[in-house]
């Protein structure tokens, strides 16, 4: 029998924290996010955000409401007719969600409105990791990629030290195309004051004014840079008349 004077929250009042109700208070819209994230991982689906209202006055997001991925249809996309290979329609029309408004008087958000019924499948705990809302690089993990990297070791190896260090790859908190998209991004940005920058600058410019102007790269697996090739008009148009550049 449970102790009517203990201060310990009950088994039952633990589990049911990472549950939504009307009347929640948040400190912030990341932390209601959070919350929302951390709730389709439980429950297994993946979430998203809908809307957000900002108020023109001070600028102040006023209400923001959060969904399951299957919310809503998605738009007919004139592409998919004439592609080989039409998206998958993931759409389903759910009705899930989570709404928080702004508390002017105790500058906190509070849960307005929640919706939990499903109309699709759930996916199984095993697989919640492979979602996208439930992926993550986070800043720690970051460092030890570029560590790795720095290092020499292929994304593939590195991967694998990733999970043998979390526990197994449904630990790790992202996937192989995480990683690669990290990895780009990070050297997309780096471009930007190298010296391949500045040729990607220059290219730039010469295409700005010659319409003529042609360049291409070639990458490696790892997708580092390995050829560069350009024309301008003058040697595209030698290259018609005599077969070189």
């Amino acid at each position: 029998m449970e102790d009517p004077f203990s201060s310990t929250p009950s088994a039952t009042t633990i589990l049911d924290d990472w549950i939504p109700k009307n009347g929640m208070e948040f400190d912030s819209r990341d932390e209601a996010w959070k919350f929302w994230v951390d709730y389709g991982g439980k429950m297994g689906f993946g979430v998203r955000k809908d809307y957000s209202n900002k108020s023109q006055k001070d600028e102040i997001v006023t209400s923001e409401k959060f969904v399951c991925n299957k919310e809503g249809f998605r738009e007919i996309d004139k592409r998919d007719h004439l592609s080989k290979g039409p998206r998958a329609e993931t759409r389903m029309g759910c009705l899930v969600r989570m709404k928080i408004i702004y508390d002017r008087k105790k500058c906190k958000y509070h849960l307005s409105d929640f919706n939990g019924e499903h109309n699709h499948d759930l996916h199984a705990p095993i697989c919640v990791h492979l979602l996208r809302s439930q992926r993550n690089i986070t800043e720690s993990q970051a460092v030890e990629v570029d560590l790795a990297y720095d290092a020499g070791l292929t994304q593939k190896k590195a991967f694998d030290l990733f999970g043998v260090k979390s526990g197994g790859m449904e630990h790790i908190g992202f996937l192989p195309l995480d990683q690669k998209n990290y990895l780009r991004i990070k050297r997309e940005r780096g471009l930007q004051f190298g010296e391949v920058g500045s040729l990607l600058m220059s290219f730039k410019n010469q295409a700005s004014q010659d319409p003529s102007f042609f360049n291409a790269f070639q990458l490696d697996n790892e997708e580092q840079i390995t050829n560069i090739f350009w024309a301008d008009g003058r040697m595209r148009m030698d290259y018609e008349l005599f077969g070189d550049i």
